[in-house]
């Protein structure tokens, strides 16, 4: 919707609108005899009941639900294997003992350690020769077999997150005491699974390559994952990149830590901030996830965090950007870049240990940011400055080789504080300060986990956890100065003191709970679980000054005035929009799976599993809004060894995956948002006051009022047939090892989307079928491209009356994305000193429909982007998506010498992504009320998406010398990395506006707008024990 666009960001404030708050008790200063509608807290809040506590989550999963779980319960126990509710955190070591004549050998006693922590355990191989190790913490393991009358075996294992490492061996005819010790590394292949993607332990990794210094860098290091559009990065989490991975879009991923959602679910993009100095191993999801990963159809990141060991281990580290040895990019049509400047310096402590040796650790870290950085925009300046410590510890109690308790804490509350300028771009000259803004993000996160192995068979673990999130924004002039764009004469211009585009006291809660047991039986190994959120958005929100005010040329825009007088092309408007929402809003989310793994033979095994899912999202009475439940997502794969060595395998994978409403959909249809635009004539002399507002209005135009205040009731706002929002997924592929170090794979990908939920309005079909007239604006929820059933007040006398449409009737086409890719991988681990990675992806992303976020115009607005608004919106959009890269490589590797140095580079190649034409509609009145929304040029000619060509192809060289050594018992090391060594400046985004709100050609279209980041020096230094 229109007001959806409150959340693009600039420079596309044509499309959109923009949000923030008034402070409380205060009133907006009057201007030219408006007055903004305040926003009271106690208005936002009164009757609203938040409800955390475990009882009412319970309640969520009774009568109906809580027959659906039994029964998926029920399906766990029939397949005859067991139980596993268990966020993956862990990875395990199953394998296969026979003697030397191929006879299979029950009995043997199977040992693994770990010694960093003391930890152990035993079991005996079954009739078949059988051994299973599981819920292992990351780490390398000792593993032992003893018989009597045979060697002993002993081989080292390294077990990585959420990896099944197979180890089949054979036991030699001789004394016990004898021992065989197996000194090569576990194939690099696990043929349990179907999953894509990578897994990485963090200090290894950063170790030896060029990279940033949080978890996303890690999930663009996987094959099919680019780099999301970057105008949704400032928004979020500082310091936080974003990835779109697999054909979707940035806004449809999950981010777990220690089996805790820490995804942002109020727009979905993001998430908590996890800084590496806490991480020790993160695996990224990019298709074929298993029953027990869902709120997703994009790609997981998921991470463990470090922990303590019997040794008392610590270190400092330090990473320095000097601003003098950072490049800039060029200029750009509407900015100065090579104005700007960046420095950053990050220190690290961490310190980890025993508090009672073999049974409790501990592990804490601290890291402090110290980020400035200075943007320009046209005629003014911004400087941002990121000072802050994020902190965090990890307590690991071993109660006993079979109970182990955790506890995590961590906190990344951070404020992002800006000071803004006047700039004169034909002097190049920072002129006078005129305000600060100061945007406070983060908050603290704490997790619970009990794991018990009750028998060899038989695991359980229960989980708690909290995450928190603040939204608040403020800034110097809130209270005076509207958030102001001047678009006369085809410009796009910020005008007057505002430094934030809004205002809000905004913050998100989640409560989660989850239980998770294992039971294993004969070749059947099944995983179901159990988990409930309660998701709390508090929001009070409204614009700087209490008003969004354009000023534009009135071009085709309108023929009179609301009197009469007749208006002309040269006549000049101002528009004044007051919006504020508010309230506190409660979302509620279930999920139960089952997925039995079940070994065929021993080179085959098929994986089954099936996963259920509740959403509800409650308005600003704390009443049902949207309820979407009996959500099914079978997921099934099969997986062939054909060597039967555990060195290969073939497999294909089916899924389907949903996604839940963020609550950005409830604060914005469910909640008391008023939102009225004003249009008047601008009178010969009048303009903008310093305050941006016009210092004398002319005749009034008319008034759209797109939310009038009042909480709306649910029917009046969605349809009463909503079918889930859900995504289909084909994968075939095969992995090869070659050698003992490398590994060869090949995978084919289809994604589909099946059902989209988004906010639509059915005016057209209104107006058609019941007379209605044309501008009510009637927005609701709903499935494009599907019949409608719902409820409108059809005669005004405040009853909801029923209403039906046809998709023919309303006019929108299906959503549609479907992304095609084939991956090509060559993988070589860490050996004699080198290792190497290679990953090559064509792809193609195409349809109507990118997704949670709408990167043509920087909007993201989770399930209520422009797409589908009106009928004419959709005209011409079925092309290549932002997020079709067609050619996607990726080459990265590093070389050790014995002597301490290092050297490691990271390559990457990516074709550049469609571009459009967007334009105002030229036939359709609804869609032209969006101003510059539709594709189309500027004369009114077709341009349908994607067909403009594409940005420039991008590439890139990171490289990185380090060098590691001892003093005074201490390891040191020093490191230089240097990100786009030769300074490469691909255009990453043009403008795509070829048309004024006037009608008239627009002069930025095809101008650039961003570039590739240029080059950046950073200085590592480190010490440690």
């Amino acid at each position: 919707m229109l007001g959806s666009q409150a959340n693009c960001i600039p420079p596309c404030p044509v499309a959109g609108d923009w949000e923030i708050l008034l402070k409380e008790d205060e009133e907006p200063t009057a201007r030219a005899g408006f007055s903004h509608p305040p926003l009271r807290r106690e208005e936002a809040r009164a009757g609203v009941k938040r409800r955390c506590d475990c009882d009412h989550l319970i309640s969520r999963i009774q009568g109906g639900t809580m027959k659906r779980v039994f029964a998926i319960l029920m399906f766990a126990a029939l397949l005859g294997s067991g139980l596993a509710l268990a966020q993956e955190t862990t990875g395990a070591i199953i394998g296969n003992i026979s003697s030397e004549d191929g006879a299979t050998m029950p009995g043997v006693t199977v040992t693994i350690a770990d010694p960093a922590t003391g930890y152990e355990r035993t079991t005996v191989t079954n009739t078949a020769g059988e051994f299973r190790f599981v819920a292992l913490p990351p780490a390398t393991y000792s593993l032992q077999a003893t018989l009597d009358g045979f060697q002993t075996y002993k081989r080292s294992i390294a077990v990585d997150l959420g990896r099944t490492v197979k180890n089949d061996f054979t036991m030699t005819l001789g004394a016990v005491t004898d021992v065989i010790e197996v000194t090569g590394e576990a194939p690099l292949v696990d043929v349990t699974s179907t999953v894509t993607g990578i897994t990485v332990n963090q200090e290894e990794l950063s170790g030896r390559l060029p990279i940033g210094r949080e978890s996303t860098q890690i999930a663009l290091l996987a094959p099919s994952s680019t780099q999301g559009d970057t105008r949704f990065d400032s928004d979020n989490t500082p310091g936080q990149t974003l990835a779109a991975i697999s054909g979707s879009s940035p806004a449809e991923n999950s981010y777990q830590v220690n089996g805790l959602n820490v995804t942002n679910f109020r727009t979905m993009v993001g998430s908590t901030y996890v800084p590496f100095e806490f991480v020790e191993e993160v695996q990224v999801k990019t298709g074929g996830y298993e029953a027990e990963f869902g709120r997703s159809t994009g790609g997981v990141i998921n991470m463990v965090t470090k922990s303590g060991t019997n040794s008392l281990n610590g270190g400092v580290t330090v990473f320095y950007q000097p601003e003098s040895l950072q490049e800039t990019m060029p200029d750009a049509w509407d900015r100065h870049n090579t104005e700007e400047y960046f420095e950053s310096l990050e220190a690290n402590a961490s310190l980890g240990g025993a508090i009672v040796r073999d049974k409790l650790f501990f592990f804490g870290f601290i890291r402090y940011d110290d980020t400035e950085w200075m943007e320009n925009r046209g005629a003014r300046n911004t400087v941002s400055m990121n000072n802050a410590p994020y902190y965090g510890a990890k307590i690991d109690w071993n109660i006993t080789p079979n109970h182990r308790l955790e506890g995590t804490y961590l906190v990344d509350e951070t404020t992002l504080d800006s000071d803004v300028y006047n700039y004169d771009p034909e002097t190049r000259t920072q002129l006078d300060y005129f305000g600060w803004g100061s945007e406070a993000r983060g908050g603290e996160n704490y997790i619970g986990k009990y794991t018990g192995i009750f028998t060899e068979n038989f695991l359980f673990s229960a989980q708690y956890g909290y995450n928190a999130f603040d939204r608040t924004d403020d800034s110097s002039q809130l209270q005076n100065c509207a958030y102001s764009y001047d678009f006369r004469g085809g410009s796009s211009t910020p005008i007057g003191c505002w430094t934030l585009y809004a205002g809000s006291d905004s913050s998100d809660e989640r409560t989660a709970y989850r239980a998770d047991a294992d039971w294993y039986l004969g070749n059947h190994s099944l995983r179901a679980g159990i988990d409930a959120e309660e998701n709390v958005s508090d929001e009070t929100w409204a614009y700087s000054g209490g008003a969004y005010v354009s000023y534009y040329d009135n071009g085709t825009r309108f023929t009179e005035t609301a009197s009469g007088t007749p208006l002309s092309p040269e006549d000049q408007l101002v528009a004044i929009r007051h919006r504020t929402t508010g309230g506190s809003f409660n979302t509620f989310s279930t999920a139960v799976y089952a997925q039995d793994s079940w070994a065929i033979t021993p080179a085959v095994t098929l994986n089954f599993g099936i996963r259920w899912e509740m959403y509800e999202n409650n308005n600003a009475l704390d009443e049902t809004f949207i309820k979407i439940d009996d959500q099914y997502a079978p997921r099934v794969g099969v997986i062939w060894d054909p060597s039967g060595d555990g060195r290969s395998k073939l497999f294909a994978s089916y899924g389907q995956y949903h996604l839940p409403i963020a609550s950005n959909t409830n604060i914005r249809l469910a909640g008391m948002e008023f939102d009225q635009r004003d249009w008047y004539v601008l009178p010969p002399g009048a303009g903008p006051d310093e305050f941006a507002f016009p210092t004398e209005i002319g005749e009034f135009i008319t008034t759209v009022l797109y939310a009038d205040g009042v909480i709306p009731d649910a029917d009046s706002v969605r349809a009463t047939n909503l079918d889930p929002m859900s995504q289909y997924e084909y994968i075939i592929g095969g992995e090869q090892m070659v050698g003992t170090n490398w590994s060869l794979g090949a995978r084919g990908v289809f994604r589909e989307f099946g059902k989209v939920i988004e906010d639509m309005t059915i005016d057209q079909a209104l107006s058609e079928v019941y007379g209605i007239d044309e501008g009510a604006l009637a927005y609701y929820l709903a499935n494009p491209g599907s019949d409608f059933e719902g409820y409108y007040d059809l005669d005004g006398d405040g009853v909801l009356d029923p209403i039906s449409f046809t998709a023919e009737q309303l006019g929108y086409p299906d959503a549609t994305r479907k992304y095609y890719a084939v991956e090509l991988t060559a993988k070589r681990r860490f050996a004699d000193n080198w290792m190497a990675q290679i990953a090559y992806t064509w792809s193609q992303s195409y349809g109507n429909y990118e997704g949670y976020v709408k990167s043509d115009i920087g909007q993201d607005d989770a399930g209520l982007t422009q797409d589908f608004d009106f009928p004419g919106l959709m005209d011409n959009a079925y092309g290549f998506l932002p997020n079709d890269r067609r050619h996607n490589l990726k080459i990265f590797g590093a070389y050790a010498w014995d002597m301490g140095l290092q050297v490691g580079g990271y390559l990457w190649y990516q074709t550049g992504r469609p571009m459009n034409a967007i334009s105002v509609h030229p036939t359709d009145p609804w869609a032209a009320s969006y101003d510059v929304a539709s594709f189309f040029y500027a004369d009114g000619t077709p341009a349908p998406r994607g067909s403009v060509g594409t940005t420039d192809d991008m590439y890139s060289l990171d490289a990185m010398v380090k060098y590691d050594f001892q003093l005074a018992g201490l390891d040191w090391n020093v490191r230089l990395d240097i990100f786009n060594l030769f300074d490469f400046d691909a255009v990453r985004y043009y403008s795509e506006t070829a048309g004024t709100p006037a009608g008239a050609p627009d002069e930025s279209f095809k101008q650039p707008v961003y570039y590739q980041d240029p080059r950046r020096v950073r200085f590592g230094f480190g010490v440690s024990f």
